[in-house]
Parts: C-alpha cells; structure tokens; sequence
C-alpha cells in the first residue's frame, strides 16, 4: 500500500444565495364590504317560511301513515282481526282530524308570507315613485317657466335676425311685387300660342294628304285581250319563312 490514501476529499457545501424580489409592491388594503342589512320583515319571513317548511313535512308524513294504515286495516280484516283493524281505523281518524288542523295552520302560514310579501313590494314601488317625484321637483327647479319664456324669445330673435341676413344677401328687397293678373295674362297667351301652333300641325297633314295621288281600285285591261275575257286576280299568299338552322 502506499504512504498516500486513495480516498477523495469530501465536497464543500456553498451556501445558495437567494435573490430577493426587487421592489415588492406594496400590499392592498381589503376592500370593505357591505353588510347586508337584515330587516324585521325578513326576519318574519325566515321564520314563517321555516315554520312552512316544518308543516309541509309534517302533512307529508301523516299521509303516509293514513295509507299505510288503510292498507295494513284491510289486511288485518282479510285475517279476521277485526278489533286490531278497527284499532287502526280509529288511529287513522286522529291522524286525519291532525292532518286538517296542520293544512289550515298552513294555509294561514302562506297568506301571513304573501301579506308581507305585498308589504315589501308595495315599499318598493312607493320609494321608486317618491325618488322619481324628488327628481321632477330638482328638474322643476332648474327649468322654470320664466328661463323657458325668455330661451324662446331668443330664439325667436336669432330667427328673425336670421331671416333678415338671408333676405339681405340673397337681394330679396330689389325683386319687385308680382301682378297676378299678369302672370295669368301670359299664361294664357302661351297656351293659345300652344293649340295655335297644334292646330297649324293638323292642317299642314291634311293638305298634304289630300294633295297625294289617288290609288285606282281597277286594274287595267291589257292591250290585245278580248274584251269578254276575264282576268283574275290572285291574292299574294304570304312567303313562307325560312327554318333557320339551330
């Protein structure tokens, strides 16, 4: 062996530096919330719709047992245990003389919550109508029947004004009035003008038909044909068209 060991050095742990986040922002402040407010009709309401509740599961259990018990009373009758199906005949007239008394409970539990129902609908529509009359007044306010007398005077001035500057620009004070019966005057001069000239037209056309040359309805008898001969005239037939190829 030599006077040297073999065996290496063990490693040196360096310790890790870990870098810091830069310019940390800052943390927000929790944004409050509101708490809702819980009112003495809402308590009410929790209350009858939990009292409800409890009812709706009472009726539903009673109506089990009245059918279970009806059938397990036929059942004991097919047995002939009469005195135990009676029995259970007169449980199940307790039963339902309960179960009338919990329906009427709740139908006076489902008008109680209606009523208040109502109540808080009607608030509700008497808030809204009293912001909505509390806007009106605050408009009211503002417009008023004086701003809204002297804005429509001056619109009427800029109108006025407006009017006068176009009149002045476009010349309109050296246009002079117009004669109605003038005007009529010469449309009526224009119009016999008009049928003078048509009638001329009409005329002019039946000169020149009449000068044009009558067209002889006989035809002529040759030279050299006997004088009892007849001459026949066929009528022209119209040519045929000619098929023009597709």
């Amino acid at each position: 062996m030599g006077c040297f060991s073999s065996k290496e050095a063990p490693p040196v742990d360096h310790p890790v530096k870990r870098e810091e986040p830069r310019n940390p922002s800052p943390a927000l402040p929790p944004v409050p919330r509101a708490k809702p407010v819980i009112t003495e009709a809402d308590m009410a309401k929790h209350k009858l719709k939990h009292q409800r509740d409890a009812l709706e599961r009472s009726l539903k259990l009673s109506e089990e047992v009245l059918n279970r018990d009806l059938a397990l009373a036929a059942q004991l009758r097919r047995e002939g245990k009469k005195e135990s199906a009676l029995v259970l005949l007169r449980r199940r007239k307790l039963v339902q003389e309960r179960v009338k008394v919990t329906s009427a409970q709740l139908g006076k539990i489902q008008d109680s919550i209606g009523t208040i129902e109502g109540a808080e609908n009607l608030k509700a529509v008497l808030e809204a109508v009293e912001q909505g009359t509390k806007a009106m007044e605050k408009l009211n306010s503002v417009v008023t029947v004086q701003k809204a007398e002297e804005v429509m005077a001056k619109s009427r001035d800029a109108t006025a004004y407006t009017e006068e500057v176009a009149a002045v620009l476009a010349g309109a004070d050296d246009v002079p009035d117009l004669d109605e019966d003038e005007v009529l005057k010469e449309i009526e001069e224009y119009e016999r003008g008009v049928e003078g000239a048509h009638q001329q037209k009409v005329a002019e056309k039946d000169q020149m038909l009449s000068d044009m040359p009558n067209i002889p309805t006989t035809i002529p008898e040759p030279p050299g044909m006997p004088q009892d001969t007849e001459v026949v005239v066929e009528e022209s037939k119209p040519m045929a068209r000619a098929a023009v190829p597709a």
